[in-house]
């Protein structure tokens, strides 16, 4: 990240969110001597820390989550907790390429019949944006029951976040990455 990282619906901002809930320029990250840090750029709806709303500027930390629209980001901190591996994506085979003498080539669609008939409907609903309340109320079962799917899927997919889960719906040819 740059000095700073504006976020909202405006194709300008570096991150785009697509939402009635989300403004034009909702909300503001940047860097200062003490960490990562958020504003709300006077927003309608508001940026959330932790589920509390923000008045002004503040200093984000590791494990914080941050509210905007129906989406939520985690904050990660390297420093306090490196990585031990990255979360495996699906390796796209170009079209019309195969390994001849060696086993066949992971796939992204054969990577997602690990998941269940109901974990993938699940899983699309997640990436295209649908809270879990959204989902349930959709398939008419409960939210807690989303949650075990949505748990599953993050398990067999190792993807911890909806952005990784979002990531790997585009690898895979779920979800098409929006044009520039």
């Amino acid at each position: 990240m740059t000095d700073a990282a504006i976020v909202g619906r405006d194709e300008d901002c570096e991150f785009v969110l697509l939402g009635d809930l989300v403004s034009r320029r909702h909300a503001r990250f940047f860097e200062t001597d003490e960490g990562l840090c958020v504003e709300d750029l006077k927003s309608l709806n508001g940026v959330f820390v932790n589920q509390r709303r923000i008045q002004e500027s503040t200093l984000l930390a590791h494990g914080d989550v941050v509210g905007i629209g129906l989406e939520s980001f985690e904050v990660f901190d390297l420093v306090v907790s490196p990585r031990k591996e990255k979360p495996t994506l699906p390796a796209p085979v170009p079209h019309g390429e195969s390994d001849v003498d060696g086993p066949e080539p992971v796939t992204a669609t054969t990577r997602l019949d690990v998941l269940t008939d109901r974990e993938r409907e699940v899983f699309e609903l997640i990436v295209l944006g649908h809270t879990q309340r959204e989902i349930g109320e959709k398939l008419h079962v409960s939210v807690k029951t989303i949650e075990s799917h949505r748990a599953h899927i993050a398990e067999k997919l190792r993807c911890r976040t909806r952005a990784e889960l979002v990531a790997y719906a585009i690898t895979a040819g779920v979800l098409r990455r929006p044009l520039p």
